[in-house]
């Protein structure tokens, strides 16, 4: 709640100090000036620029000629203390609004503002990218088709997203809303995440990841619909882990204090995924190269959780008709200083997803409770761990889940009373509780 009032107190500031100002108005006629509009506004102590409704082709009225002779789109660079006012439909094959070193900017659309790729064929382009900046806002804007991010904020801080709809984001580095850190640079150093978001009251589909926080700090996604993404709908994405010829490629943190509520999260890594593959290079070292073996990934859910990930909360979302509903997962053999736990997953109704409800894999000290988990295909809730007994998973309704309730893989028999005494379970086919062998943690449906 803190986190919230702040945001708002610093938005409504920014607009008081600029509500009343003309706005310069930019045509399709001048609109090839604008960016020396923005620096003159800016040098002068900030100001207002309104893109008047008509169409805007970056390829025809706002690029440069490269050194091969080639058309390329120019970016809106953004200045301190300027508000954007779009009601224009602008059209780039590459990045539309730059924002990098700047503070005090909002872009406005008021649902008319449309910024859009018409080839989406670049996977590289984004909408919007602000990096290394402070107190911006993007408002109802329609940001469609851009490959790699519809909008990407990295390693900055006071950051608010609403209202906004983005879809299209399909490449295989594709989000609608990227929140994320600056990775390792070029001189070794790392980058620390972004701070202090606001993603509320967007609308998100057709994309790799609708929202992701990549190794961030108090972010806050409320109230959001985001659905139809093929990976995943919102993650929490952990740190990185691992080395490759010897270089030591660990960086980051798991994102922290972050709140995932009141989202509406449908119909993610659902639809015509490829999940199950024939052996054919005995990858499992078996002997049988004609065998079908699950090929999953275990952020194919409506909500993921990831390495690192703390004291994050996981609160009255509806999760309903994707892969798993809610996946929380840390790698077995994770290496960094920094391990997930006390991660709250509470008051969420989970519902008729793919495979399972909720599923929990060596994650220290979860907090499950609370949750209306019903006709989920497989089990209510999955636990792979070895000793669930630093687990809180207590007040749960688990109804009419397709075989188990609770399904425990890997788990010790002496910790299953404590899910039947706690919980609520009724109404499974096989078992309301089962518990089985270590190779049932990565079972997936292979039809």
């Amino acid at each position: 709640m803190k986190i919230k009032i702040a945001l708002s107190i610093l938005v409504f500031t920014f607009f008081s100090k600029l509500s009343g100002q003309n706005c310069i108005q930019i045509t399709p006629s001048n609109f090839a000036t604008i960016n020396s509009d923005i620096n003159s506004l800016s040098t002068n102590g900030g100001g207002c620029i309104e893109i008047t409704p008509g169409e805007y082709d970056f390829n025809t009225l706002f690029f440069y000629i490269n050194s091969e002779g080639e058309k390329v789109p120019k970016k809106i660079e953004l200045k301190d203390n300027i508000v954007i006012r779009n009601y224009g439909k602008l059209y780039s094959t590459w990045i539309v609004f730059y924002i990098s070193n700047a503070k005090n900017i909002s872009i406005i659309g008021d649902k008319l503002g449309v910024i859009e790729d018409p080839n989406g064929q670049n996977n590289g382009n984004k909408g919007i990218l602000i990096t290394d900046s402070n107190n911006i806002n993007i408002t109802g804007l329609n940001i469609n088709n851009f490959k790699n991010k519809g909008i990407e904020v990295v390693h900055s801080t006071n950051i608010t997203i609403r209202d906004n709809k983005i879809t299209g984001s399909n490449s295989n580095t594709g989000a609608g809303i990227a929140i994320t850190d600056g990775g390792k640079v070029s001189n070794g150093n790392y980058k620390h995440g972004s701070s202090l978001c606001d993603v509320s009251s967007n609308f998100v589909s057709n994309s790799r990841i609708g929202i992701t926080a990549n190794r961030s700090f108090e972010v806050i996604v409320n109230n959001n619909i985001v659905i139809n993404n093929s990976i995943c709908g919102i993650a929490l994405d952990g740190s990185v882990d691992g080395e490759v010829n010897g270089v030591n490629l660990d960086y980051g943190t798991g994102s922290q204090n972050c709140i995932i509520s009141n989202n509406i999260v449908k119909n993610n890594a659902n639809s015509d995924i490829e999940i199950c593959y024939v052996d054919v290079a005995d990858i499992d070292n078996d002997g049988d190269t004609n065998e079908i073996i699950p090929g999953f990934r275990q952020d194919y859910s409506g909500i993921y959780i990831g390495n690192g990930a703390q004291k994050n909360m996981i609160t009255n979302n509806f999760v309903k008709n994707n892969y798993y509903g809610i996946s929380y997962f840390e790698e077995e053999n994770f290496t960094s200083t920094q391990t997930s736990y006390n991660n709250t997953i509470s008051n969420n109704q989970v519902i008729m997803n793919k495979w399972v409800g909720i599923k929990l894999t060596r994650t220290k000290s979860a907090i499950v409770t609370s949750n209306q988990v019903i006709s989920n295909t497989l089990a209510g809730i999955q636990v792979h761990d070895a000793n669930i007994s630093n687990y809180t998973i207590r007040n749960n309704h688990l109804t009419l889940n397709g075989e188990y309730g609770f399904f425990c893989s890997g788990c010790q028999n002496e910790n299953l009373a404590v899910l039947s005494s706690f919980n609520v379970l009724t109404g499974h086919t096989v078992k309301d509780i089962e518990s089985l062998g270590k190779e049932y943690q990565n079972s997936v449906l292979c039809d």
